[in-house]
């Protein structure tokens, strides 16, 4: 396995089983994390390492990963396809997103960029939104 594959796969795992401030360490300097689904719950669309660490922060405790695979051609960019369990916290209520990651490392084996896709045209984003209306999505 190569050392940039265990990077992703410690990056994607500590995400859902850690504390995001553990990420600090796999990232370099110019860190970027995009994602519709950040920019949708109001913490912009491109984040550097801070931004992100807030955002994951106040969400890392109510989403699970599941059915998470990881493929690089080159060991340099990967690919991580996965379906996102994300929980209403007062009424356990899941919301399943599906999408891909795109994450892309250094030749020094930190991780440069992450990029996501969710899929479904965003039927699942306007769930989220109802149910936020409605009930405290999650807690603070």
């Amino acid at each position: 396995m190569s050392n940039n594959l265990q990077i992703v796969k410690q990056f994607v795992s500590d995400f859902y089983h850690s504390k995001p401030s553990d990420l600090k360490t796999l990232v370099n300097e110019g860190f970027t994390f995009s994602s519709n689904l950040s920019e949708f719950l109001g913490f912009g669309y491109q984040l550097n390492i801070d931004q992100y660490l807030e955002y994951s922060n106040h969400y890392y405790h109510f989403l699970k990963a599941r059915d998470q695979s990881i493929i690089s051609d080159d060991g340099v960019v990967f690919t991580v396809r996965f379906v996102l369990e994300v929980a209403a916290a007062k009424n356990a209520r899941l919301v399943e997103l599906i999408g891909l990651a795109t994450i892309t490392t250094t030749i020094d084996g930190h991780i440069d960029n992450v990029q996501i896709c969710h899929f479904d045209d965003f039927a699942q984003y306007k769930r989220l939104r109802e149910l936020k209306k409605t009930v405290s999505l999650f807690a603070f």
